[in-house]
């Protein structure tokens, strides 16, 4: 079984569709061992439930063993995710973080982006578009294991160019973020501009990519439900591109946040959402 984010050999031979809605529910599976064709050996690595909800692969935190006969058990608990599922070793399950930012330095335009977990023989196009819908690629890159990359656009498009990755592996080929950048934030008409946040939803840290249409001094701040501050920093921005990092100072409930970046006379903010 091949997916978004999920290996062929990361699967057990072990396919079910639950057809659900609006419900929570506990879900269990046991199976022998000639219903298993996974490699692992008993006692290797706990199983895990992976959905497949049309966005890709998504793991839905199931505990689960196999046992010195090889039988495997799985189960979930207060399950709301329901559609095509496939079993899983939770060892083999990969959250990807692929993640562009793009701005004007001077009259060009420079990216850089970050794609983690990496592999050997992964390589990479840097595609551009004036209206965000037809793409050409710009410039090749073979993957270098390292997962951070730049690139250098010094002919843009007049107005406004749109940007992306794609990534190509013998497996699977997937797209980053689209980034838009203009002239007009080239003339800091458009001071400041949340571009990504990932992971998202985060657990503890997050990293945030903004572009600034000049340098200078901005403050971050973080915004629960109820309208009130729950975090706030101050950092330099350089003209274009920047990377924040959330330093996770106090622990945040789970939930929704508004996430605000302020200062040269601009503010952007983008919701975000931090998970149990």
């Amino acid at each position: 079984m091949d997916g978004k984010d999920l290996a062929i050999g990361s699967a057990i031979d072990r396919w079910f569709c639950v057809k659900s809605s609006g419900i929570k529910a506990n879900l269990k599976f046991t199976f022998p061992l000639f219903e298993n064709t996974t490699t692992a050996t008993a006692g290797e690595a706990l199983t895990a439930i992976a959905n497949a909800g049309g966005a890709g692969w998504k793991n839905l935190n199931a505990v689960g063993s196999i046992t010195s006969d090889y039988t495997t058990t799985v189960a979930v608990t207060n399950a709301t995710d329901f559609a095509n599922c496939v079993i899983i070793l939770k060892k083999d399950f990969t959250e990807t973080t692929f993640a562009l930012n793009a701005a004007y330095a001077d009259e060009i335009v420079k990216g850089e982006w970050i794609y983690s977990p990496e592999k050997n023989g992964d390589r990479f196009e840097i595609e551009r578009s004036a209206d965000n819908q037809n793409f050409q690629t710009i410039e090749n890159k073979d993957g270098d294991g390292s997962g951070n990359y730049l690139f250098t656009d010094e002919m843009p498009l007049d107005a406004v160019s749109y940007y992306r990755i794609k990534y190509i592996s013998s497996e699977v080929i997937k797209y980053s973020n689209t980034v838009e950048v203009s002239k007009e934030t080239l003339h800091g008409l458009a001071s400041l501009e949340i571009s990504n946040v990932f992971p998202s939803p985060f657990t503890s840290t997050f990293t945030m990519q903004y572009n600034a249409g000049i340098a200078g001094e901005i403050k971050i701040e973080l915004i629960n439900e109820a309208g009130q501050l729950v975090f706030t920093d101050m950092q330099f921005c350089q003209s274009g591109f920047n990377t924040y990092l959330y330093p996770n100072q106090k622990p945040l409930p789970p939930g929704m946040y508004v996430l605000v970046v302020s200062g040269n006379k601009s503010r952007a903010s983008k919701k975000i959402y931090k998970k149990g």
